[in-house]
């Protein structure tokens, strides 16, 4: 399990409590995963509009809140 960032401040370090890696966003082109689970939920639009690319090829985002979703844009 890993977490990614495009902040380089936060790449090297670990998530608080899981202690999961933070990547940096280059990976998600590197690992091609199927789905990115969105923690970042309160920015979901915007993350998933930047991400079109991997939705195109069809990859699906996971939402947390308000109850966990599975999005295909």
């Amino acid at each position: 399990p890993y977490t990614v960032d495009r902040n380089p401040l936060k790449v090297g370090l670990f998530t608080p409590g899981a202690h999961i890696p933070v990547l940096p966003y280059s990976v998600l082109s590197e690992r091609r995963p199927d789905c990115l689970f969105l923690l970042a939920w309160n920015f979901a639009e915007e993350i998933m509009r930047q991400e079109s690319a991997f939705a195109d090829r069809g990859g699906q985002f996971i939402l947390p809140v308000p109850h966990a979703s599975m999005v295909t844009p």
